[in-house]
């Protein structure tokens, strides 16, 4: 889940392969950045840039210009609102983005248990117009999903398989292992490992990517 991390202890990452990342929902420092990839080999953060609650995170941009300034990647995640219009709520995340300054390499679709209702093909079209339009914006779009969030929200839709998929499982290996097909996805694009831990004094979910 993207929701807000608790705080536990983590060891040290040992990255053999890939690349390592974090995801956060709360305010983030340089410091807490500079420790993350200096004794973590943290090198990508993906940074809530709107909430469910209906607009842009105003941590985000802070969050954001500490990450750069650690030198640590942005991505950011849009968390959907389903009571306002979905190409009007991509405007708004992304406008507030570029009008601050925020650099971001993707953004992402946070698919998961909310306030989603139970007709999965108006789902299934919500989140496409979502990726269509940040598409539109000239954006690079993915998709945060799991089989088990997937499947009751889209009814196990194929229709955005062409979109990089983000994938939540809890497994604490930093790999695709134990990855099972679903809307029409193959292998993820990013895996999260592991969740809800402190991490140098922030609240994390950490992420791997091949």
């Amino acid at each position: 889940s993207l929701k807000a991390a608790k705080q536990v202890a983590v060891a040290p990452a040992s990255p053999l392969d890939g690349v390592y990342g974090v995801d956060v929902s709360q305010p983030t420092s340089s410091s807490d950045f500079t420790c993350m990839k200096d004794k973590h080999a943290v090198s990508f953060v993906v940074i809530r840039s709107f909430t469910e609650l209906g607009s842009p995170d105003p941590a985000v941009v802070d969050t954001a210009r500490d990450a750069r300034a650690a030198g640590v990647d942005v991505s950011v995640y849009h968390f959907p609102d389903t009571s306002q219009s979905a190409s009007s709520q991509i405007r708004s995340d992304i406008d507030n983005l570029r009008n601050n300054g925020v650099d971001f390499d993707y953004l992402w679709l946070d698919v998961e248990h909310s306030d989603w209702g139970s007709n999965t093909t108006w789902n299934t079209l919500f989140i496409r117009e979502l990726a269509e339009e940040a598409q539109a914006m000239g954006v690079r779009v993915g998709i945060y999903s799991s089989e088990s969030q997937w499947g009751p929200i889209t009814g196990n839709s194929e229709d955005l398989h062409n979109y990089p998929l983000w994938w939540p499982t809890y497994n604490y290996q930093p790999n695709f292992d134990g990855f099972r097909a679903f809307g029409g996805w193959n292998a993820p694009f990013m895996h999260q490992y592991k969740g809800n831990i402190d991490l140098c004094g922030a609240g994390v979910d950490v992420n791997w990517r091949a």
